[in-house]
C-alpha cells in the first residue's frame, strides 16, 4: 500500500491473488465487501471459489490475468484509516504508553478513590428515591443533574460502586468527569481536552405476558385483542456505554459476559475512554488544519479576485481614455473640415464671427474630451453639483 489518495490498480491486483480480501481489507479500513466492490470498479478480476483451499493443498492453481485498460477509473481511497495509522506512529509517547499500561492491569485493580465522589454521593441520594418508566429503569427527575446510571432499584448498589471504582480510576489518570444538563446524556468525562459522553446501562428484556381472554359484544361478536401485552425485565446484566460519536472502530462497550464483570473491565475502560479521547483531539486537529488551509485559500482567491478587479478598472480606464481622445480626435477633425468649408464659402472665421466663436467653442469642446490635452472649465463640470442641488431642493427623491 503506497502513500497515495488512489488505489494502485496493478498493486491492488498482486495483493489480492496473494491474500484473501477479508486479509486486506483491513489495511485500507474498509470491509471486505467495499474492497471487492473497488476491484469490480477497477476491473481487477479475484480468485474464485475453492482457490485458497486449492492452493493451501498444493495443488495448481491460474491466476486470472489483469485486462489492460485504456482509462484506469480513479477511486479515492478512504483517509481514515490512513490518518490513524500514520498518527499511530506519532502516538508513541507518553499517552499511548500509559494506555497500553491501563489495559495491562490486572482484574482487581481497584482505585484507591472515587467511592465518596459528590457526585455518586449525589447520585445516590437521587435514584434511591426516584421512580422507574415502564422498563423498570431508575429515572432521576428531569431537574435534577445526574449521573448517567440507568439501572434497576436492585442493580443500584453495584451500580454505584461501579460508577465510583470507574470515577476513581478516571480522576487517578487526571481525567475530569462533570454533568452537563444542557444534553440528554449529561455524563462527560474531559480527555485530551476533548468531551466523551458516558453512561452505565442495565440490560432489560422483553418478554410478551399471556393473552386475555377474548371478550364478546353485545351483537355477540367474538373480539380478540390485536396486540399482545409486553413487560420488560431487568436482567442485572451492566454495561459502560460511550455516546460520543467517534469515527475510527475504538470499543465503546464494556459489559458482563461469560469472560467476567464490567468490575474487572474498568481499567481497560478507562484505557478505551483515552483512545477515543486521541481520536477526537486528532480529528478535532484534523478539522483546524482543513479549516486554515480553507482560509489560506480563500485568502488567496480574495487577493487574486482583488488584484484582477484592480487590473480590470485600470484597463476600463485605459480604454476608457483611448475612447475618448478617438473622440477628441474625430471632433478637431470635424472643427478643421467646418472651418476649410467657411473659408472656402469666403466666411469669416476669427473670434468675431458666428462660425469663429462656434470653432472656439468645439476646440475646448475637444480639450475637454481628450485625456492628453490641457482641458478648460466647462459648464458641464457643474453637473455633479446640479444633483446635489436637485437632492435638497427636493428631499423626498433622494
Amino acid at each position: 500500500m503506497n502513500g497515495q489518495n488512489v488505489y494502485d490498480r496493478q498493486e491492488l491486483y498482486e495483493q489480492v491473488w496473494s491474500e484473501p480480501v477479508a486479509k486486506i481489507a483491513p489495511s485500507y479500513g474498509i470491509s471486505d465487501v467495499a474492497l471487492a466492490k473497488i476491484c469490480r470498479k477497477l476491473h481487477i478480476p479475484l480468485p474464485g471459489r475453492g482457490y485458497w483451499a486449492k492452493r493451501a493443498h498444493g495443488h495448481s492453481v491460474r491466476r486470472a490475468p489483469l485486462p489492460q485498460l485504456s482509462n484506469v477509473p480513479v477511486i479515492t481511497r478512504r483517509r481514515i484509516m490512513e490518518n490513524r495509522m500514520a498518527s499511530t506512529e506519532e502516538e508513541k509517547g507518553p499517552e499511548l504508553i500509559r494506555i497500553e499500561q491501563l489495559e495491562k492491569l490486572p482484574p482487581d485493580f481497584v482505585p484507591t478513590r472515587g467511592a465518596d465522589n459528590q457526585l455518586i454521593i449525589k447520585a445516590g441520594k437521587i435514584l434511591r428515591t426516584a421512580r422507574t418508566d415502564d422498563r423498570h429503569i431508575l429515572r432521576a427527575p428531569w431537574k435534577e443533574a445526574c449521573l448517567d446510571i440507568r439501572v434497576s432499584k436492585e442493580s443500584l448498589p453495584r451500580a454505584l460502586r461501579i460508577m465510583g471504582n470507574l470515577i476513581g480510576f478516571l480522576e487517578m489518570e487526571r481525567l475530569t468527569v462533570t454533568l452537563d444538563p444542557a444534553k440528554s446524556e449529561s455524563t462527560v468525562v474531559t480527555a485530551f481536552g476533548e468531551q466523551i459522553q458516558f453512561g452505565l446501562i442495565e440490560k432489560v428484556r422483553r418478554f410478551e405476558l399471556p393473552a386475555a381472554p377474548p371478550r364478546s359484544t353485545q351483537q355477540g361478536r367474538t373480539l380478540t385483542f390485536a396486540d399482545k401485552p409486553i413487560d420488560y425485565l431487568p436482567t442485572g446484566e451492566l454495561s459502560v456505554q460511550v455516546w460520543s460519536y467517534c469515527r475510527e472502530p475504538h470499543r465503546k462497550v464494556w459489559r458482563d459476559g461469560k469472560r467476567g464483570q464490567v468490575e474487572s473491565l474498568l481499567p481497560q475502560c478507562v484505557a478505551g475512554f483515552m483512545r477515543i479521547g486521541l481520536a477526537l483531539r486528532r480529528h478535532t486537529e484534523e478539522i483546524r488544519r482543513e479549516e486554515l488551509e480553507h482560509q489560506r485559500r480563500l485568502d488567496e482567491f480574495n487577493e487574486l479576485k482583488q488584484q484582477i478587479e484592480a487590473e480590470e478598472a485600470r484597463v476600463k480606464q485605459l480604454e476608457a481614455a483611448v475612447n475618448n481622445w478617438k473622440r477628441a480626435r474625430l471632433i478637431r477633425e470635424y472643427v478643421r473640415a467646418v472651418e476649410t468649408s467657411a473659408t472656402k464659402c469666403g466666411e469669416k472665421t476669427d473670434s468675431s464671427s458666428e462660425t469663429g466663436r462656434w470653432i472656439q467653442w468645439a476646440t475646448q469642446q475637444a480639450d475637454r474630451v481628450d485625456p492628453i490635452a490641457t482641458t478648460t472649465p466647462s459648464i458641464l463640470d457643474k453637473k455633479p453639483e446640479l444633483a446635489r442641488l436637485h437632492k435638497l431642493l427636493n428631499p423626498w427623491y433622494a
